[in-house]
């Protein structure tokens, strides 16, 4: 999938042709995201029934990780997208996971929904770049139908 959203990315002009720097940036935010996805926390999300105190736990620790170092990132580079200036296929993949997850109404667990939006609250350059994906996909995120993740 994530070999589709690279070449898409390239016809697209969401991913660089030749500017190496912005294609390791984009390429490690894929595969940092890609690390929490795999931990399988979306199978407690999805649940109807509230995570145990344990997976609670582990949900929390390794959101707050992965947090950690996309707050690294855009803090350090001072830059508005995870990749530099302009908008690309790691901002899209990043904030389909946060928006999922965090942003989603519906969902049937808001107690973990709460406890991640708690985390991107205390890292201000990666909350800063949430509510700024939140602008510039705001045409598409309200065309959306609404529905539990």
């Amino acid at each position: 999938a994530n070999a589709i959203m690279r070449a898409l990315g390239r016809k697209l002009g969401y991913y660089p042709q030749d500017d190496q720097t912005e294609a390791f940036l984009i390429d490690w935010a894929i595969e940092t995201h890609g690390d929490l996805w795999a931990k399988r926390h979306f199978y407690k999300i999805y649940a109807p029934t509230e995570p145990s105190e344990e997976d609670m736990a582990a949900y929390t620790a390794d959101l707050e990780t992965n947090v950690k170092q996309f707050e690294g990132v855009l803090a350090k580079r001072n830059t508005a997208y995870l990749a530099g200036a302009r908008l690309t296929i790691a901002d899209f993949i990043v904030f389909s996971l946060y928006s999922a997850w965090l942003y989603n109404e519906l969902d049937s667990q808001p107690g973990m929904r709460a406890a991640g939006r708690a985390i991107v609250d205390r890292y201000p350059a990666f909350k800063a770049w949430i509510e700024r994906m939140k602008v510039d996909l705001s045409a598409h995120l309200s065309s959306r139908a609404q529905a539990p993740v």
